[in-house]
């Protein structure tokens, strides 16, 4: 009786020892919404995403979401782009808004912003220090 009751305490402990890693490791489930907009150079053809969180306690500027990419790299650290593109318009049920310097927006049924303001031809734009807020 002794014997198994060791045996028994020893295999819950082992086991309980095996589980501990895997626990460890599990994340919790993301729970955060983004509304993905799509940073364009209409003359050379690069875009990046640049996933903006929804109902951020502040705004955030596109050269704090696109640092260290491809757009920051080329350009001294300043983005410049000519058009922008909701990549995600539905998420959050199609009602989320993305104000980018109080002025220009961007949601489920206005999903393109040419920046440069001519449709004939394409001007980049420094995006830098503009600020992006996207609210459900």
């Amino acid at each position: 009786m002794k014997s198994s009751m060791i045996i028994a305490s020893a295999a819950a402990l082992f086991s309980t020892v095996l589980a501990a890693p895997h626990l460890a490791t599990r994340q919790a489930p993301a729970t955060e919404l983004f509304f993905v907009i799509q940073v364009s150079d209409d003359i050379s053809g690069a875009n990046v995403n640049a996933a903006v969180p929804v109902n951020a306690p502040q705004s955030t500027t596109f050269g704090a979401l696109l640092a260290g990419t491809y757009f920051s790299k080329n350009n001294n650290g300043r983005i410049k782009a000519s058009s922008l593109l909701a990549v995600t318009p539905g998420v959050g049920g199609g009602a989320v808004q993305c104000t980018i310097n109080d002025a220009l927006t961007l949601n489920s049924t206005i999903n393109f912003i040419d920046i440069d303001g001519n449709p004939a031809t394409a001007i980049d734009v420094d995006i830098t220090d503009l600020k992006v807020e996207c609210e459900l």
